[in-house]
């Protein structure tokens, strides 16, 4: 059994089903002693935020230990984090994000590996709600704080989810509709599950950076229809799931958004099938038990060489 000591200094949302997932795994050992262990694993809110510059100068480079780091947040403060996986001989470096090759060609003693993100499926579930939405949309516009003027967003400050807001506003066809909307809006827990389930069709986008967050995986496993962006020429979706099998997705221009809500609204069969096979898969894959999983098999082909 491989004895890991686990470090994380972030608590809720993401940060605290990865590390409860850590902490359920059977094939591990969680240890709170430092010396015993054989993996130091640092979580996603190690490098996150504030806790950069307090961990920045951490002396880890003399820990003879496996190390291995969570990449979180990779449009802030990058170039420190690249300088921080070098400087301290990390190992195994885990990212949601696609880019990650890229990344890896910037630390040469390091190896990098995409772990998506999953979701709580004992939150995000099939509540049997009934369907009072047509249609579901909440989230972030990118339109300030952190995100503006970062470089890495590029196209991203096309701001698809701002356009999509005021596409529903504006435009006849959705005032006939029912719907739960919300600018810069934030549900937890059962609530937000329970607000998903009881929607036809949930829209969601990829982050300012392009990831595929954690609210993919939850509408699927709410077992509501997922409308998403497409994004042409990138690898963002593959692996994860297929568009028309998976998810229904729409251009960036939103030319096709209205016909695609309106198709899908009113063919049920047709939008049930999709929703089942999306509710399968997340349920079979895309659970945080099943990314640790994956972690851990990491981890001890590494611990194997």
């Amino acid at each position: 059994m491989l004895k890991i000591k686990y470090v994380e200094n972030k608590n809720g949302l993401y940060f605290t089903e990865l590390q409860k997932a850590f902490e359920n795994n059977e094939s591990i050992e969680i240890l709170k002693n430092l010396e015993k262990c054989e993996v130091l694993v640092l979580g996603p809110g190690f490098l996150c935020d504030e806790w950069l510059q307090k961990n920045k100068d951490l002396p880890l480079h003399k820990l003879d230990k496996t190390k291995c780091l969570f990449l979180n947040k990779e449009y802030k403060n990058l170039n420190q984090k690249i300088e921080f996986i070098n400087k301290n001989n990390i190992q195994i470096v885990f990212t949601a994000h696609h880019s990650f090759k890229e990344w890896n060609s910037r630390c040469p003693n390091a190896t990098f590996y995409k772990i998506p993100f999953a979701y709580n499926q004992d939150i995000f579930t099939d509540y049997q709600e009934k369907k009072i939405y047509d249609l579901g949309f909440t989230g972030n516009l990118f339109n300030k704080g952190p995100y503006i003027g970062d470089k890495i967003m590029g196209k991203n400050f096309n701001n698809v989810r701002e356009r999509i807001f005021n596409k529903i506003k504006t435009e006849p066809f959705y005032s006939n509709l029912q719907m739960f909307l919300g600018e810069d809006v934030y549900l937890s827990g059962k609530q937000y599950g329970k607000t998903i389930n009881s929607a036809k069709i949930w829209i969601c986008t990829p982050s300012a950076i392009d990831l595929v967050g954690t609210r993919f995986y939850e509408i699927m496993g709410c077992n509501t229809l997922l409308l998403a962006k497409v994004i042409e020429n990138e690898n963002v979706y593959d692996g994860l799931f297929e568009e028309g099998k998976h998810f229904v997705g729409f251009k960036d221009d939103l030319s096709d958004f209205t016909e695609k809500v309106n198709y899908y609204l009113s063919n049920d069969k047709k939008r049930a099938k999709i929703t089942k096979s999306a509710h399968d898969l997340v349920n079979s894959k895309h659970c945080w038990k099943h990314r640790v999983d994956r972690v851990v098999k990491i981890l001890k082909e590494f611990d194997n060489e």
